[in-house]
């Protein structure tokens, strides 16, 4: 029979209380409850301040948790509102040029470099590219192909990469990548 020694190289520890803070992957005999005990590290979410506007089939979102951003979506009609994230609370931030939904963003921007793309402006799939420096959002060179229903993306507001999504055509394999300084933008499709 192996020992926990064996398996982990260690000796179970002998403690008189539980450990604080605990260590994922601790394991310990409480002598004073004569229990063996193990730390498991968790996470949960917890409730936080709502956005100042409800809307479903965002544009788009980046940032972290104390700087994050999201933009425009359905509130039902689309929207071009912009909210800024501080880790606490949502505040208005500036409008998109075009009203969209259910496009992509470039997923690893920040607060004050994002880009928005493609997306649906409430009559048709468009290919529009804006990217925000926290205050203004500015038009780019459109994408090669408009698509919505979820396209993913990820990249920041100078190089960036989107994928998949659908267009009027049916669903998309295709995939774009945005460079700047060049401004241009590259399609790869993969048969």
């Amino acid at each position: 029979m192996s020992t926990y020694e064996t398996l982990k190289g260690l000796k179970v520890k002998y403690l008189a209380a539980d450990p604080d803070p605990g260590t994922a992957g601790d394991v310990w005999y409480d002598s004073a409850t004569y229990e063996l005990k193990s730390f498991i590290a968790q996470s949960a979410w917890a409730s936080v301040s709502p956005l100042v506007t409800a809307k479903s089939a965002l544009n788009g979102g980046a940032g972290t948790q104390t700087a994050g951003i999201v933009f425009g979506g359905s509130l039902p009609a689309v929207t071009a509102v912009t909210e800024e994230f501080d880790g606490t609370n949502w505040a208005a931030g500036g409008s998109l040029n075009t009203a969209r939904s259910s496009g992509a963003s470039a997923k690893n921007g920040s607060q004050t470099a994002s880009l928005s793309i493609s997306g649906y402006n409430g009559t048709a799939n468009v290919a529009i590219v804006e990217s925000y420096d926290g205050t203004t959002w500015t038009s780019l060179s459109n994408m090669n192909i408009a698509r919505v229903a979820g396209p993913g993306g990820f990249g920041s507001n100078t190089l960036a990469v989107t994928f998949g999504g659908q267009s009027p055509g049916g669903k998309l394999i295709t995939t774009e990548e945005f460079n700047i300084p060049a401004t241009a933008i590259k399609t790869f499709t993969v048969s």
